[in-house]
């Protein structure tokens, strides 16, 4: 990532650009993305619009800041000090605000997607109109938070208190709510299709015009509830006495009613141990059935979870290095910020799940399932997805250096931005994609199909592309310094601002290209003798050149400097 002068000069140089509005704490419309930055102070500070994605702010101090319209995905905010900050409009998806304090923050009409808000002070924060689906309140105490025109869906609200709350009209679809207690809230049109509320507390709440279809009543008390035109089409009901609540305009002829709805264990192993905070490493766990449990932040090291089924399971900031889950089912599960370090994730499912600030360095996702996941923030350095599916992730402040991906299905990703240093391409199809500012420094994209698309201020230094499509694509302002385009077919491209010094262009098809007095260019770019006789001296001089395919050159030719025989 960054050191402490990488750290220190972005910053520096945010300062400086900020410097005629007389803030020292001016850092708007900076960008600040992956810096750690933690503990520092930076109360009273001015964030406004910057991009901090992927960055370390635990234990930062940003009380009374200003971070409206900010972007913070996949940021690390344990234990922040965010009184009084505000977060109006704040893009805030996949970050982890575990122990911080956000008493009377401001967070209206912000995202909190697949955020992780466990033991978050929330005092009398505003939180109106805000996307909080699939976010992690397990057991928060929202009582005095005002929370009109929230958006639930998915997130997780076990033994959250929401007792008095004002939530009509709230989305909670599929919304986890297991001993949750609602006592006198008000769901009028409230949205809890699929909703799970085992062991909750309905006393006194009101239910009118409620959905409540495919959801899930297990020893729910409903003592004193008004629930009135409300639908319970295929709602699953077990052990719930509706003789004390008022029932007005309730059809409960296509209810479900089981009165055993355990789940087959034989299978299980070690299941009794495995709860939140376990420390069991070396476990074997192989085509156990462990959905919809919670052992978050355990330490679960070279563990075997082959052919297991974790489905919506909360493993959020466990230690799963080494592991196996090679065809497990991890569909819906909530990973944020799990180890999977040198973790055999073959063929895994891994459909929806969040793995936000998660750590997949080394990993083998070859053939897995991530469509549809959350990577904000993610560490993804040196991981294999080959045959993998990452169509529609998200991949916002997601670090992919040196991974490679053959015959990987990356269908609707934003890769604008995107992280992808060293990487191998091998038969991606890259075509009509937009790749502005993307990061491909010494890439391996030998005969890959770019064409038409828009690499504005990409920058492709030291990539190999030779032999690749390169027609009609936008390289306007991009950076291609010593990049192998050698046979490659640059017809009617755009080179408008781009530098393209010490390029290799052997045999390229160059036809038609623009270039202005705005790119930087030198011998290297030029068909007469003497400038590419003077190029090649240079290229040697300075040690220059593109990644060529790995050849036995090098062991032939290696010389111990020992006196060890080899």
């Amino acid at each position: 990532m960054y050191s402490e002068n990488d750290n220190n000069e972005k910053l520096d140089r945010c300062i400086q650009k900020n410097s005629q509005n007389g803030l020292t704490k001016n850092f708007s419309n900076c960008d600040l993305t992956g810096l750690s930055l933690r503990g520092k102070n930076f109360e009273n500070a001015n964030f406004e619009n910057a991009n901090l994605s992927g960055s370390d702010l635990t234990e930062t101090n940003l009380s009374h800041s200003n971070l409206k319209n900010a972007k913070l995905y996949g940021v690390d905010l344990r234990e922040a000090n965010l009184f009084k900050a505000n977060l109006e409009e704040a893009i805030l998806d996949g970050s982890n605000l575990r122990d911080a304090d956000l008493e009377l923050a401001e967070l209206n009409n912000s995202s909190m997607r697949h955020t992780k808000l466990y033991k978050t002070i929330l005092l009398e924060a505003k939180f109106i109109n805000v996307d909080a689906s699939y976010s992690n309140f397990c057991g928060q105490n929202l009582r005095d938070v005002f929370m009109h025109n929230t958006d639930f869906t998915g997130a997780d609200l076990a033994y959250v208190n929401l007792a008095s709350s004002q939530l009509k009209n709230a989305i909670l679809t599929n919304a986890f709510l297991k001993n949750a207690n609602l006592y006198g809230s008000d769901l009028t049109n409230a949205d809890l299709s699929g909703a799970f509320l085992e062991g909750a507390n309905l006393m006194n709440t009101k239910l009118i015009n409620s959905n409540l279809d495919n959801s899930i009543f297990i020893d729910v008390n409903v003592k004193n509830a008004l629930i009135e035109k409300s639908s319970f089409d295929k709602t699953t009901i077990v052990n719930v006495d509706f003789s004390n609540a008022k029932l007005i305009d309730i059809d409960f002829s296509n209810i479900k009613y089981y009165e055993n709805l355990v789940k087959n264990t034989d299978k299980i192993k070690n299941i009794n141990n495995l709860k939140k905070s376990s420390n069991l490493p070396n476990s074997d766990f192989s085509g156990a059935i462990l959905d919809n449990l919670d052992f978050s932040e355990s330490n679960l090291i070279n563990s075997n979870f082959r052919n297991a089924s974790l489905v919506n399971s909360k493993l959020s900031q466990t230690n799963f290095a080494n592991s196996d889950f090679s065809n497990a089912k991890l569909n819906g599960a909530d990973l944020l910020g799990v180890n999977f370090q040198g973790a055999n994730l073959e063929n895994a499912d891994l459909t929806g799940v969040n793995l936000s600030r998660a750590d997949l360095s080394g990993s083998r996702l070859n053939g897995a399932n991530l469509s549809g996941a959350t990577l904000y923030g993610t560490k993804l350095f040196g991981v294999d997805f080959s045959n993998a599916k990452l169509n529609s992730v998200k991949i916002k402040g997601a670090i992919f250096d040196g991974s490679k991906f053959s015959n990987t299905s990356i269908e609707n990703v934003d890769l604008t931005y995107a992280k992808l240093n060293g990487v191998i391409f091998q038969n991606i199809n890259l075509e009509n994609k937009n790749l502005e500012f993307i990061q491909l420094q010494n890439a391996m994209l030998k005969n890959s199909n770019l064409s038409n698309s828009n690499l504005k201020g990409a920058d492709l230094s030291f990539a190999y592309l030779n032999s690749a499509n390169l027609r009609n694509v936008n390289f306007e302002n991009a950076k291609l310094y010593a990049t192998d385009v050698g046979a490659a077919d640059l017809t009617n491209s755009n080179f408008n601002g781009s530098d393209i010094r010490l390029i290799f262009k052997k045999n390229a098809q160059l036809e038609n290209i623009t270039i202005s007095e705005y790119t930087i260019k030198d011998y290297c770019f030029s068909d007469d003798l003497l400038n590419r006789a003077l190029c090649k001296i240079v290229q040697k001089i300075i040690q220059v050149g593109p990644s060529y395919e790995t050849t036995d050159e090098h062991a032939k030719n290696f010389k111990s400097r020992t006196n060890i025989d080899f």
